[in-house]
């Protein structure tokens, strides 16, 4: 008889409490996975860092290389191509900057995941802020050709992340700052991957002409200072395909960073997802670590 009375009341129970189980289980934030994405996205910007730096110490070789003979002036190592200048220290920093801003804002997304967000996003919706800033700056000075695009990117997000977004709930608050966001982050990848493929076709140019000048002063064969010659040549040859084929993995790199965003926010809506997005983006990531690892 006593079971019999404490069966409606079990099953009372368990009408209450497994609603409220699911509801847990639906609003848990995958934390792990925003720390993936971040250190991922910190990992790409420090190899997109390292590959610009090598690119401007290639440009000064070429420059260099290709010097008239003449007397040296100011001017003389200037940067130019059939005499016309085509310095990509500008474009370099400028598309740096561009990066360094959504590595910011990546580090909002990981606040979410902190257990006194709402100060942890603080700090980092002012740091998104600041990077935008000096990013803006850059793009009304002396900004490349087609930085006009870029000016956009974030303007919408940061307009509205404030605390009255965070009072939602961080879980919507996260979804609502992703769907935000999502679109820039798409023009942005595209921009950043057309805009390196255009820097490798340079990469590309100069090489060829550094080249052509080892040709022209070579030392002869079986003398002492062939050996040292030709090794310095096979350095730089080396290091301007590891440029190369850095370029063209930051490109796919930042392509796999905009869909495991999505995926990542699709997860939040507890759509099942095997998250291969993120998987091919981290491993994408790692790879750039590559590069250079065989070069001096």
């Amino acid at each position: 008889m006593t079971k019999k009375t404490n069966r409606p009341i079990k099953l009372l129970f368990l009408s209450l409490i497994c609603p409220l189980f699911f509801i847990g289980c639906a609003a848990r934030i995958p934390a792990g996975k925003y720390q993936l994405l971040q250190n991922s996205t910190s990992s790409l910007f420090n190899s997109t860092k390292d590959t610009y730096i090598r690119i401007e110490k290639l440009q000064r070789l070429y420059t260099v290389a290709t010097a008239p003979d003449s007397i040296i002036y100011r001017d003389t190592f200037k940067p130019q191509i059939a005499g016309m200048s085509f310095d990509l220290t500008p474009e370099l920093q400028f598309r740096e900057q561009a990066l360094a801003v959504l590595v910011k804002y990546v580090n909002v997304l990981c606040a979410f995941s902190a257990k006194d967000y709402a100060e942890e996003i603080d700090l980092a919706a002012l740091e998104l802020g600041a990077s935008l800033n000096s990013f803006y700056k850059s793009c009304n000075g002396a900004a490349p050709s087609g930085a006009s695009k870029y000016t956009g990117i974030f303007a919408t997000l940061m307009s509205q992340l404030t605390r009255e977004l965070t009072k939602q709930g961080k879980r919507n608050a996260l979804k609502q700052s992703m769907d935000l966001a999502q679109h820039d982050i798409d023009e942005f990848a595209t921009l950043f991957s057309g805009s390196n493929q255009k820097i490798k076709m340079i990469i590309g140019i100069m090489l060829d002409r550094i080249i052509d000048h080892a040709n022209q002063v070579r030392p002869h064969y079986l003398t002492l200072e062939r050996l040292p010659f030709d090794m310095k040549v096979a350095q730089v040859i080396a290091e301007a395909e590891a440029i190369e084929s850095s370029l063209e993995s930051l490109g796919t790199a930042v392509m796999k960073l905009a869909r495991a965003h999505r995926e990542l926010r699709q997860k939040l809506d507890g759509k099942a997802t095997t998250l291969e997005c993120l998987k091919e983006f981290v491993s994408e990531a790692k790879r750039l670590n590559e590069f250079y690892r065989n070069l001096n």
